[in-house]
């Protein structure tokens, strides 16, 4: 089954209120504040997904008090983090258009996650899954 972190939230973070009501400052996507996880109301469907796993992974590691300037490798080892619940290798693969010309914006739709999670996962690839990536393309477009 697919990671959904609205029933996350629901399932297991209970006595978190999540409000999507406000405009957040330039730059801040959600935060978490005593109980509470805020949303920036202006974010696309996919954005508020990947953002809300993003709060609730900060809950689980014990590091929803941490600011994306004062501690980037713990905003970026959350990144990998998320990215790797929503995107599954050969869903990526399915995703790739046939003919190898991919567009990354309509990618990350099929995939429904937002830009960043899908660059942070494309970069974070390991070369064994860059390897198998290439060979499952070559047999799909080429058999």
């Amino acid at each position: 089954m697919d990671y959904n972190p609205w029933r996350d939230a629901r399932d297991n973070f209970a006595d978190y209120l999540i409000d999507r009501s406000r405009e957040l400052p330039a730059g801040l996507k959600g935060c978490v504040k005593g109980k509470t996880i805020y949303i920036c109301r202006t974010l696309n469907q996919f954005s508020r997904r990947t953002t809300l796993s993003h709060e609730l992974t900060h809950i689980v590691r014990g590091t929803n008090h941490v600011l994306y300037l004062s501690q980037p490798r713990e905003e970026l080892a959350i990144d990998k983090l998320v990215a790797r619940q929503f995107i599954h290798i050969d869903k990526f693969i399915a995703a790739v258009p046939f003919g190898g010309k991919s567009v990354p914006a309509a990618i990350a739709d099929d995939l429904q996650v937002d830009q960043h999670t899908l660059r942070t996962w494309v970069h974070n690839l390991t070369d064994r899954e860059r390897e198998y990536i290439e060979i499952r393309l070559q047999e799909r477009d080429h058999p």
